[in-house]
């Protein structure tokens, strides 16, 4: 394993960050200057700005080398007294950046024939949350990085509030009360954080630097995980997403399953982790009992659904609990299978979205029971819409499956060749007292932890292929009972073009991951390798015993596990025996 440092900076000679950033702010003052009659120039000036920060990403991405630190670093003071404009990229949030800079102009390109009204204003909402996500994926000033947060936040609640159904309004207050709630506690912590460094800094690799309590990185940990848990949504801050998916029009939902949801499980692992490595290993069991919660329960709800749109909402929640069951289990094939599942979630939840915004342009209507026997009608349209199920619920050859593969693989090597064991269990001269707390203590070991959350997990696929091939069945393969699905068209060509791009990545992803992991093993490696043993501590049952014994509990040595054999003695092992043999410490 690597052992290099992965929060070094290399310099850029050029701010090719800051021009992917801002090309798309560019872009929204140049439409505003733009007759707001004139539909076809406005589509153009999106387009061409959203294709030419594309292509930006694009260099980025051949410029980008597979090294370990932040490279294309550009750092200066931006406010006196330590905030800084500090921009840079690694193999965490690569992908994520070509993701956001890919589906834009896709959005801006489906959106041509299905926003009729105030087609300039939304052009701006759209390029401007453009600028927000890059801007939020590529901070690391934690001030910068909230001010992007906030920013983001406007234009996609105009998107839901303008451009939703009928109940657009309540949904955008909802999201809206959510999202700003979370991050208010968020510059609660940050503000904390800054002074703790006596008002001189909030660079991230200066917070990296703080010594930090054991109640402080509790507490802090508490209010910014909460803030990106509303974002994810980890269960139970999830109830906001259903009536913004529904409601929102699709570019709308586009964003916010492809964009806002993967910033919310970056940010964990960009932020939550690395600061709060302690706090992170303490609320790792948690955390991810409610991340295979959502898997489960976002299954049975997507299948209970009559309405398409809530259908791929409850199928994004439970999408993203395998993303932060890969992340807080924390070895390096569920790090970086929660990397590939965000890019894979991005294309696939987005491309349903968009399928099913072609048929509701189609009907005017989301409700499964309206169609049914279109497959003959629409045979391109079903094909596309199959591989985009398929990746969905993860069959090989699709990016869905090596995203989940790799989180399954990196959650049941940790459970089974993981050293933390159960402290104790039961035993025939124990009394029965002392039985259940054995019994209870094994149960929640991290061992049994881990191998029934993985096991659990793999259900959660299951269901995801009963609700998705339910869907299929009942819209594509039921026999026509209204006559107007026996007049609908197949794709069009402008339709074609933008499905087009999802299905070959779909598919090109989950032939070739290596491809993408490529660029993001070396910083994933190192990652995990600098982070892991302070996490592996305190997951470790040793250091329960010790904060046990420092409130005068007593506890023998004999009943520590995985005791080591010396010269002077049995003496308890220290929190390297904790590492896995897949994370090769």
């Amino acid at each position: 394993m690597s052992t290099q440092d992965p929060f070094v900076e290399i310099a850029s000679s050029y701010p090719l960050l800051s021009l992917v950033i801002f090309l798309p702010l560019f872009g929204a003052l140049l439409a505003i200057f733009v007759p707001k009659d004139n539909r076809k120039a406005l589509q153009a000036v999106g387009l061409f700005i959203s294709t030419l920060t594309l292509l930006g990403a694009i260099v980025i991405w051949r410029e980008f080398d597979s090294i370990v630190g932040f490279q294309m670093v550009e750092r200066f003071e931006w406010v006196p007294g330590g905030i800084h404009y500090f921009l840079g990229i690694d193999g965490l949030n690569l992908l994520l950046v070509m993701l956001s800079t890919l589906l834009t102009p896709i959005v801006l390109l489906s959106a041509t024939s299905a926003v009729h009204s105030r087609v300039k204003e939304f052009i701006v909402c759209v390029l401007l949350l453009e600028t927000g996500t890059l801007g939020c994926l590529l901070a690391l000033d934690l001030f910068l990085f909230y001010f992007f947060c906030e920013a983001l936040l406007i234009p996609l609640y105009l998107l839901i509030g303008i451009w939703g159904g009928k109940a657009r309004s309540y949904a955008a207050k909802k999201f809206m009360a959510y999202m700003v709630f979370g991050t208010s506690l968020m510059l609660v912590a940050l503000v904390y954080l800054y002074r703790k460094t006596g008002a001189s800094s909030s660079a991230y690799t200066d917070i990296l630097a703080l010594e930090l309590t054991h109640n402080e990185q509790v507490w802090i940990f508490l209010a910014i995980a909460f803030s990106f848990a509303t974002k994810v949504p980890l269960v139970p801050f999830h109830t906001w997403l259903s009536d913004a998916h529904t409601e929102a029009p699709i570019a709308g939902s586009v964003f916010l399953s492809g964009m806002l949801l993967n910033i919310g499980a970056y940010a964990f692992l960009r932020f939550c982790i690395p600061l709060f490595p302690h706090a992170a290993g303490v609320f790792s069991k948690p955390i991810m009992v409610l991340a295979v919660i959502g898997i489960i329960y976002g299954a049975f709800l997507a299948f209970a659904q009559t309405d398409v749109k809530k259908l791929v909402a409850y199928a994004s929640l439970s999408q993203l609990g395998f993303i932060l069951l890969g992340i807080f289990v924390f070895t390096e094939a569920g790090v970086e299978g929660s990397l590939l599942q965000m890019f894979s979630h991005g294309i696939t939840v987005c491309g349903l979205i968009l399928c099913v915004g072609i048929l509701t342009e189609r009907r005017e209507t989301s409700t499964v029971t309206a169609y049914g026997g279109i497959a003959k009608r629409l045979p391109v349209f079903t094909a596309v819409l199959t591989v985009m199920m398929f990746s969905c619920i993860g069959v090989p050859g699709t990016s869905g499956f090596a995203g989940e593969f790799l989180i399954l693989s990196g959650t049941f090597q940790e459970a089974l060749h993981s050293q933390l064991l159960p402290l104790s269990g039961w035993k025939p001269s124990l009394g029965l007292y002392d039985n259940l707390n054995g019994l209870v203590e094994w149960l929640s070991s991290w061992r049994v932890v881990t191998t029934t959350l993985a096991v659990l997990a793999v259900l959660g696929m299951v269901l995801g292929v009963v609700y998705m091939l339910s869907m299929f069945r009942r819209i594509m393969c039921d026999p026509i009972t209204h006559d107007d699905n026996g007049q609908l068209s197949d794709l069009s060509l402008r339709e074609a073009i933008y499905l087009l791009p999802l299905v070959v990545l779909i598919i090109f992803v989950g032939l070739c991951p290596n491809v993408l992991m490529e660029k993001t093993h070396a910083s994933v490696d190192a990652y995990v390798a600098h982070v892991r043993p302070e996490l592996a501590e305190a997951r470790s049952p040793v250091t329960e015993k010790i904060k046990r014994s420092r409130r005068g509990i007593a506890f023998e040595d004999k009943d520590l596990p995985g005791r080591i054999e010396r010269s002077g003695g049995v003496q308890p092992a220290g929190p390297a025996s904790f590492a896995t043999p897949n994370s090769g410490e």
